[in-house]
């Protein structure tokens, strides 16, 4: 993976296979997001639900964002 070196540190280039596959993943999850149903948000979540056996579950800060780059 190429990177940018400078004084944020050590990322990856806006071009980098690393940023198209989390701008992908990102992209996907707004589409989860607008499906009937949409997130699950975890102060509405009971252990009586209908959860998966497996799965893979994702967390998100009410500020967080993903900016390319």
């Amino acid at each position: 993976m190429s990177v940018i070196r400078g004084q944020g540190g050590n990322r990856p280039r806006p071009d980098s296979d690393a940023v198209v596959d989390l701008n992908r993943i990102y992209t996907l999850l707004d589409r989860l997001r607008e499906l009937p149903g949409g997130y699950r948000y975890l102060c509405c979540c009971t252990g009586r639900m209908a959860w998966p056996a497996r799965g893979v579950y994702f967390s998100f800060e009410p500020r967080e964002a993903w900016t390319d780059g």
